[in-house]
């Protein structure tokens, strides 16, 4: 369908055969996505400096910890 939709030439041809692969994508769901790559993070309050970018690195080039915030020592 795809290859007859890519050949029409007919503008109002092509966009039907679109909606019907379309509509048979939406209603066979060939992927489901089950894992989301979304990653948490806790630090502790004596961390500072810590940035994590919306690409999921972490730039650590300024972290530092303080003594002043108390908390657990490693």
């Amino acid at each position: 369908m795809l290859d007859q939709a890519r050949q029409a030439e007919d503008p109002s041809e092509r966009e039907e055969l679109y909606s019907q692969v379309q509509e048979i994508l939406v209603d066979e769901a060939p992927m489901i996505y089950t894992a989301f790559d979304d990653l948490r993070v806790g630090i502790l309050d004596s961390v500072e400096g810590f940035v994590q970018h919306p690409n999921g690195q972490f730039d650590l080039s300024n972290v530092s910890i303080s003594e002043e915030a108390g908390g657990s020592s490693y």
